[in-house]
């Protein structure tokens, strides 16, 4: 079989995936914390496939899913921790995960070293936490990914599955704007348009229903707005009484870091923002320049993409934005 795209005609990582899920019946499928539309996407697209083959699964993720997608096919099939399926299950699939710490407290309840793990991922700083890995990062995203494995493999994609698929990679992208998105990001996206997605209609759930309070969140961090002095890197800034005083949560913040990297001749925006866990902080990063923030994060245990990254800090924002920036514009004055 040639696969899409101009990929060999045998895909390794691929069939040995395709071979895990003969060999099992019952997987657990999980993603990282602050789970996002590609994250969520793949993972009830492929628990549909997996029940198309005859397989049973669940889905258990520590986040809750974000009100602006609501609308995604097959959301009853997801449990959030520490609810957990009541039967064992015979293996474990990690979607979009970058790092086995990023699964959250579901790894609880998970055994690394003994389970037969399936991990699929699009990262540059993936590790390969699987006992097998699809890992491609070239990919926009895991959903991109996983539809040209369900391609390779002759999976069934039905309309409900292609809608999950669009999803996320349109999130990933963020509306095809990033620069993930590639020619091939654009025929898949093609290719599952043809299978009847409503894309109007997936526009309208996602982007055009904010709710009033995330405009109030919205407002706080726009008015933390700040920029160093060269006028290279822009920051904002959200503190967990923002959250509390407006009633919102960190799920209406996926799109907030846009609004730094949009500034007119800025090379890097960056989103500080208070963690749950005291005394935590997390730095979101987007390059517009050829900057590789994911080598940037690594050695302060982040990652990510060249474009975008994240890192999580035991700081305060005052320290980590101390700590954060400078070392931002040595590395870009070393350009």
């Amino acid at each position: 079989m040639t696969h899409l795209n101009g990929k060999k005609e045998t895909w390794h990582e691929a069939d040995e995936v395709i071979a895990a899920i003969k060999e099992h019946d019952s997987f657990l499928i999980t993603s990282h914390i602050s789970i996002d539309g590609d994250a969520i996407s793949s993972e009830l697209a492929l628990s549909k496939v997996l029940e198309k083959l005859g397989k049973k699964s669940w889905i258990v993720n520590e986040s809750r899913v974000p009100h602006i997608l609501d609308f995604l096919p097959g959301l009853d099939r997801m449990k959030q921790w520490p609810e957990m399926p009541s039967e064992k299950w015979d293996a474990v699939f990690i979607l979009d995960l970058g790092k086995w710490t990023r699964m959250g407290r579901v790894q609880e309840a998970i055994s690394k070293d003994s389970e037969f793990i399936i991990d699929i991922d699009h990262h540059r700083s993936t590790t390969g936490c699987g006992t097998v890995s699809l890992i491609d990062s070239t990919m926009s995203s895991t959903g991109e990914l996983l539809y040209e494995f369900f391609r390779y493999a002759g999976f069934q994609i039905d309309a409900d599955i292609a809608l999950l698929l669009y999803v996320a990679v349109v999130t990933d992208t963020g509306r095809f704007s990033f620069d993930n998105t590639t020619v091939r990001t654009h025929r898949n996206v093609a290719e599952l348009m043809e299978c009847g997605v409503d894309t109007q209609y997936v526009t309208n759930m996602i982007y055009r229903r904010q709710k009033l309070a995330q405009f109030r969140l919205f407002e706080r961090a726009l008015s933390s707005l700040s920029v160093n002095r060269s006028g290279e890197i822009a920051w904002i800034v959200l503190r967990k009484k923002d959250f509390e005083e407006t009633g919102t949560s960190a799920l209406m913040t996926q799109e907030f870091i846009e609004t730094p990297r949009s500034i007119e001749g800025i090379k890097l925006g960056i989103f500080f923002r208070e963690m749950d866990e005291p005394g935590k902080v997390k730095v979101s990063m987007r390059s517009n320049i050829g900057f590789d923030l994911n080598n940037f994060s690594a050695p302060y245990g982040g990652g990510g993409h060249a474009a975008a990254a994240g890192i999580s800090l035991k700081a305060s924002i005052e320290e980590a934005i101390d700590t954060i920036i400078p070392a931002l514009e040595t590395a870009l004055a070393g350009l």
